[in-house]
């Protein structure tokens, strides 16, 4: 099922919506998805030919604004009739009245193949010539007898069509214009005529094709004449509600339609997002990982903040316990009581001692004492005597013991 809005009558405003509804039974549906897809072909759209033919109007003949048309197609099976108003469908309907039913009444008048009905049919139609043999007009006759009482009906039903129509006109509406015939039906000979007579209505050939131009510079296309209006319709009707705003009629379901648009994409397509997809899951599990990690990451550091906090916390709580206790902090300058003269060289002012202390070597010379890189140690100033060594830091004087001989060179 499909349905469309469609607006009122031009320059008056509706009292009511107006709907066009468009029904198939879905195995008919189907049935033609499976013919599209045997071709290799990915069904989109599907309407039937009514809608098809109004679309084609519209699309080759152009839209004109004072115009109301009857279109006709007249198939083998069935004869739809749509009435398009200022390039939009109005009203629709459709008569089982078409080719098959005039062959069947030629075929019973002449109790003939079905096959040799179609073909008398085609061959005289519903006009009667003069002009012929006396057994070829006498032939004519009976043909023509023969499909007229169908073809009353089908003129009647189109009128009551158009009736129907202009019952929710107003009275000074303006009239229909003309009637255009389209399908392999509008071939028959004499049909436009008598069809312009039952209706009063001028009666015109659907020809889609008549402006493009042919190979031998001609205007129109042969083959695609009235009963290849419906075709070009078809194919046209994908890519005109594309130009409009309103919606679109199609029968093809909504689930099916959204599953083909899945499952009918070419094989190839997957294969080229294959790679490029599997780089993108890949990254983005990676970024969901490092997220995580950062997270777990910062979550760890503040617990180590806040246990360094608390550890510096207890320390200084610790400390000041011990300094209220009274007790005092070891001198930084200690470590000079420990010392020994390792070596004396030279003598008075210049002269300069080795001294070695639980592995680490000292040197004092020109009043400072300097470790064993040669750096000086700040607050101690050094003191050589005849025979010893003074060192003084922190208010302390710490003396060595007198050289000995030995230490002396």
């Amino acid at each position: 099922m499909s349905t469309l809005i469609v607006d009122g009558p031009a320059g008056e405003k509706p009292l009511s919506q107006e709907m066009i509804l468009v029904c198939a039974q879905k195995k008919t549906v189907l049935g033609a998805m499976e013919i599209v897809r045997t071709a290799g072909l990915r069904p989109a759209v599907i309407v039937n030919d009514l809608l098809a033919l109004a679309g084609a109007q519209v699309f080759f003949r152009g839209k004109k604004t004072d115009e109301t048309v009857v279109l006709i197609n007249s198939g083998a099976a069935s004869t739809s009739v749509s009435i398009v108003e200022d390039g939009v469908l109005r009203a629709a309907r459709v008569i089982n009245i078409a080719g098959n039913a005039l062959t069947r009444a030629v075929k019973r008048e002449f109790e003939s193949e079905f096959d040799e009905a179609e073909a008398l049919k085609r061959a005289h139609g519903v006009s009667v010539p003069q002009g012929g043999t006396v057994a070829q007009d006498a032939e004519a006759a009976r043909v023509s007898s023969a499909i007229k009482p169908a073809v009353n009906d089908l003129c009647a039903e189109v009128r009551r069509t158009i009736d129907a129509f202009l019952a929710r006109r107003p009275a000074d509406y303006r009239p229909i214009s003309r009637v255009v015939l389209a399908g392999g039906g509008s071939r028959l000979k004499g049909l436009a005529e008598h069809i312009s007579a039952e209706l009063g209505l001028e009666v015109e050939s659907f020809q889609p094709m008549v402006n493009v131009a042919g190979k031998n510079g001609a205007f129109g296309i042969a083959p695609l004449e009235a009963d290849m209006a419906v075709a070009c319709g078809l194919g046209l009707s994908n890519a005109m509600v594309r130009r409009t705003t309103h919606a679109r009629f199609n029968l093809v379901p909504r689930k099916i339609r959204r599953a083909a648009l899945i499952r009918d994409v070419s094989p190839g397509f997957w294969r080229l997002i294959a790679a490029p997809a599997i780089v993108v899951l890949a990254l983005s599990l990676y970024g969901v990982w490092a997220v995580r990690v950062s997270h777990r990451e910062a979550a760890m550091e503040q617990t180590l903040e806040a246990a360094a906090k608390r550890d510096a916390a207890l320390r200084k709580k610790v400390t000041k316990k011990k300094a209220v206790a009274g007790k005092k902090a070891p001198e930084p300058f200690a470590f000079l009581g420990r010392l020994s003269v390792s070596g004396v060289f030279g003598s008075g002012r210049g002269a300069m001692v080795m001294l070695d202390g639980g592995g680490t070597s000292y040197t004092a010379r020109a009043g400072k004492l300097y470790d064993s890189n040669d750096a000086e140690i700040r607050g101690v100033s050094s003191e050589i005597r005849d025979n010893s060594l003074a060192l003084t830091a922190g208010g302390r004087r710490y003396l060595s013991p007198p050289f000995s001989e030995r230490a002396i060179e």
